[in-house]
């Protein structure tokens, strides 16, 4: 019964923050749906136009910017107040090029990584695990999932990002790759996947990250 009361829980958890995340994103693409007009406005058209539309949109923007803000906050309050997904999240958070929204997202779109066997599952169902196919003797490209969770997708690619930009162990990567040879965007898929099974692996051992400043990385 404690178990199953546990669980219960959990499944309560997660599902809240489904909501917030899903309320989150809305903001988000509301906040950019506004902002990106209002930079081409500012590029082409009259200093008088401008001023009349960005006096209004003004204040949207700041509004839906203090409600992500305080979504934010209360999806890390639930956090905190749960040893075992704080820890988790915490563990998650200490990768390098990784934050907060892409450690929380992969939390609930995982089911707290219980519903994958392994992290090359993860990566395929992100989106960022190329795979190859054939037909009898024909052999085609390796190629990602259109299946792929969109989302997630492009969190991680944020976060490859990021992650290049340290002078850490993925800038090695990725600058040793592109002089190797490699295309940039492969590299930076290569960097995703590697994301994604350092989180498994550290969500599996309940283990932090442990940076490796300027080793190479495969």
């Amino acid at each position: 019964k404690h178990v199953m009361n546990s669980q219960f829980s959990v499944f309560l958890l997660l599902n809240s923050y489904k909501a917030l995340i899903g309320c989150r994103d809305r903001l988000v693409a509301n906040r950019v749906a506004l902002e990106n007009p209002m930079k081409e406005m500012e590029e082409f058209s009259s200093t008088t136009i401008y001023v009349s539309v960005e006096k209004v949109c003004h204040k949207v923007i700041e509004q839906t910017k203090k409600a992500i803000d305080t979504i934010e906050a209360k999806i890390m309050e639930l956090i905190k107040n749960d040893k075992d997904l704080n820890e988790m999240f915490n563990r998650i958070d200490s990768i390098q090029g990784v934050g907060p929204v892409t450690s929380i997202a992969f939390i609930v779109e995982t089911n707290e990584f219980k519903d994958f066997a392994n992290g090359k599952k993860i990566a395929c169902h992100s989106g960022v695990a190329p795979f190859s196919y054939s037909s009898g003797k024909r052999k085609g490209k390796a190629h990602v999932s259109h299946k792929a969770n969109k989302k997630l997708k492009t969190l991680l690619d944020l976060c490859a990002r990021s992650a290049i930009l340290a002078k850490e162990e993925f800038q090695d990567y990725y600058h040793r790759k592109l002089a190797e040879g490699k295309s940039p965007m492969l590299v930076r898929n290569n960097i995703r996947n590697k994301i994604v099974l350092r989180m498994f692996a550290i969500v599996r051992d309940k283990s932090m990250y442990e940076k490796k400043f300027n080793s190479k990385v495969g």
